[in-house]
Formats: structure tokens, C-alpha cells, sequence
């Protein structure tokens, strides 16, 4: 054990202790409450950055939407999606985008993530309709072009394919349960 893990372990991180010293009220008198929720959000996102960055030697932290963001292959193309949810991207755009070869961007995309690159532009899509859809009041048809489509039909056809659902019903549904 390395003595810094020696060391936390004695005396827990500067957080726990700083916590444990504003319970007591001592850092509170001081004026301290600013610094000490600082604390509590540089620690969340420590955490959060310990996770995204991990790297280890299993199969399933080389799978997934975390390892695909860290690839550096894919990466560049799945932030071109990001970007622009509603151009007509094509396996040459991406390869593009990443400047590598249609082939390997789908053999990579299909082992990190599953999907194709098509496919996960597809799925993009449909989460970025649903956030849409459940959080503002754009219509179903101007949600459609952003995220692509070309007409309604198509949208409403791809959206109840992807959710069992047309979208002004999931979105009904949606507004109702929260």
C-alpha cells in the first residue's frame, strides 16, 4: 500500500475532513461555506472523471458509449453527429470526420458500440427527438427536420420503430408521468 493510500486512509481525503470539520461548526464560523461546497462539487466531479477515464484490462471498459467517446477513431465522427444531428450523414462523411476508412470506422463502431455507424446515427437522433420532445414545445414537425427528417411520416414511422410509439403520444405520455 503506497503512503498516500496509507495516509487517506488515517485521515480520509481533504473533503471528508473539511466536511467533518464544517459538522463541528468550526469552518462554518469562519466563513468557509463557500470553499466547502466548492469542495463537495470538485469532488463530484472527480468521481465523474475517474469513471470517463478509467482504463482498465476488461472486455466492457472497451465497450460502450464512455469507451466510444475515448476512441480516438470514433470520437470525431460521433462529435460531428453530435454537432449536427440533422445533416444526411453518410458512412464516407464519417470516415471522414475521422479520417479513416469507411471499413474500419463500421468494424470499429460495430465492436465498441454495437451499432453502425448509420445505426448509431439513427439512435442519436432519437434520443435528441426525445429530449425535445419531453422538455420543450416545438412541434412535432420542426422536431423532425432537426434531427433530419425530411417529412413527419418518416420521423413519426422511425420514432414509433425505435419506442413503440408515435411521437405527439410519447410526448403526451411523456408530460403526464412527471
Amino acid at each position: 500500500m503506497s503512503w498516500r493510500l496509507r495516509e487517506e486512509k488515517r485521515l480520509g481525503t481533504k473533503s471528508d475532513r473539511v466536511e467533518s470539520q464544517q459538522r463541528r461548526g468550526s469552518v462554518a464560523r469562519r466563513g468557509f461555506e463557500p470553499l466547502t461546497s466548492s469542495l463537495k462539487g470538485i469532488r463530484s466531479r472527480e468521481a465523474v472523471w475517474r469513471v470517463v477515464h478509467a482504463r482498465t484490462d476488461t472486455a466492457a471498459s472497451q465497450r460502450g458509449w464512455l469507451a466510444a467517446l475515448r476512441d480516438p477513431l470514433l470520437a470525431p465522427a460521433m462529435k460531428a453527429v453530435h454537432g449536427a444531428p440533422e445533416r444526411k450523414w453518410t458512412v464516407a462523411d464519417l470516415a471522414l470526420e475521422a479520417a479513416v476508412s469507411r471499413s474500419l470506422l463500421d468494424s470499429r463502431f460495430r465492436h465498441v458500440l454495437g451499432l453502425s455507424p448509420i445505426g448509431y446515427v439513427n439512435e442519436w437522433r432519437m434520443r435528441v427527438a426525445q429530449e425535445l420532445l419531453a422538455n420543450t414545445d416545438v412541434t412535432v414537425s420542426a422536431i423532425a427536420s432537426r434531427v433530419g427528417y425530411d417529412s413527419d411520416e418518416a420521423f413519426s414511422r422511425a420514432f414509433r420503430r425505435a419506442h413503440g410509439q408515435p411521437p405527439s403520444v410519447w410526448r403526451r405520455r411523456s408530460i403526464a408521468a412527471s
